[in-house]
C-alpha cells in the first residue's frame, strides 16, 4: 500500500513538473515572437548591408537614405525593389564608371518612392538591354513606373503604390 502511495506521489510530482516544463515552454516561444524582429526591419537591414558589401568589395561609395514608414512595405515588393537596385547597381558598375552611387527610398501615404542615381559617364540615348526591361517590367508588374534621366550621371525614379494586387 505505502509502495502504490509513493509511486502515485511520484507520479503526480513528474506531471507537474511536465506541466511546469510546458508552461515555460510557451513563455519562452511567446517572449521569441515578441523579440522577433519585423520583416520591414529585417529587409532594412539586409539593404544597408547589401550597400555597405557593395561598396567595400567595388569601393564605390554608396549613400542610403530611408524616409517614412517601411512597415508599408510588404516582403513581395521589398523583394521587387532588391531585384532593381541590384540591377541598378550591376549596370553601374558595367557602364557609368562612377564612383558614388545614391539609393533614396520615401514612403509618403500611400506611395513608394525610390531614386537609385550614380555619378557616372550617364549618355543621351539610353539602350535598354534585359537590365532596364528587367527593371520596367518588374515595376509595371507592380503597378509602377521607371523614368529614367541620363544626361550627368544616370538616374532611375521610380514610382510604385504601396497597395497593389501583385504586392
Amino acid at each position: 500500500e505505502k509502495q502504490r502511495e509513493q509511486q502515485s506521489n511520484l507520479q503526480t510530482k513528474l506531471w507537474d513538473m511536465a506541466n511546469d516544463l510546458r508552461g515555460s515552454m510557451d513563455e519562452i516561444r511567446q517572449i521569441l515572437r515578441e523579440e522577433k524582429p519585423k520583416s520591414s526591419q529585417m529587409n532594412e537591414l539586409k539593404l544597408r548591408s547589401f550597400c555597405k558589401e557593395f561598396e567595400m568589395q567595388y569601393d564605390i561609395e554608396v549613400g542610403l537614405i530611408l524616409e517614412g514608414d517601411f512597415q508599408k512595405i510588404m516582403d513581395p515588393l521589398w523583394k521587387v525593389l532588391f531585384e532593381c537596385i541590384f540591377e541598378a547597381f550591376s549596370n553601374a558598375l558595367k557602364y557609368a564608371k562612377c564612383n558614388q552611387i545614391e539609393i533614396r527610398l520615401m514612403i509618403f501615404n500611400q506611395i513608394l518612392r525610390m531614386e537609385i542615381e550614380d555619378n557616372g559617364k550617364g549618355c543621351q540615348n539610353v539602350k535598354e538591354g534585359m537590365g532596364i526591361s528587367g527593371i520596367k517590367e518588374r515595376i509595371w508588374a507592380v503597378g509602377g513606373s521607371v523614368d529614367i534621366i541620363s544626361e550627368e550621371g544616370f538616374c532611375l525614379k521610380i514610382l510604385v503604390p504601396l497597395e497593389h494586387k501583385a504586392c
